[in-house]
């Protein structure tokens, strides 16, 4: 119903600039769909107070406080042990993984079944065979 009371679509709401959309004229909101503007006039309760923005879009910033919460200064200290033991854990996960991965494939090779000539392939020859003189 957003659409309807304003006449953008989500995306413009929060891309297109308050001063460059177009009005709205209120007296056609309320011929057009009057339960629509009572229901917007239930639901402000306070009015957005608008930040000015320039023909770009871009807004200023409001002046840093120093009011700010105090910054703590680095007091630890680098040390690459964690890092280091999670970096070790890491890798020997990583081995694992290839020594199992390499297993696998020298089982498959050394187990691989013999290619066997059943009925399918001899059918399949003698076709390849009497075809084999036909041109197209």
């Amino acid at each position: 119903w957003d659409f309807q009371r304003d006449g953008l679509l989500p995306f413009e709401r929060e891309s297109v600039p308050a001063e460059q959309r177009i009005p709205v004229n209120e007296a056609m909101l309320g011929d057009m769909e009057p339960h629509l503007l009572q229901a917007e006039t239930a639901d402000v309760v306070a009015p957005v107070q608008a930040e000015s923005v320039d023909e770009e879009g871009w807004a200023p910033l409001p002046p840093p406080t120093d009011d700010g919460p105090a910054v703590q200064e680095a007091t630890e200290t680098y040390s690459p042990t964690p890092a280091g033991t999670s970096m070790e854990d890491e890798r020997a996960q990583l081995e694992a993984e290839l020594a199992r991965l390499d297993a696998d494939r020298t089982h498959r090779l050394t187990h691989a079944p013999a290619p066997t000539s059943n009925g399918a392939d001899t059918a399949l020859a003698d076709l390849e065979s009497r075809l084999s003189d036909v041109e197209f």
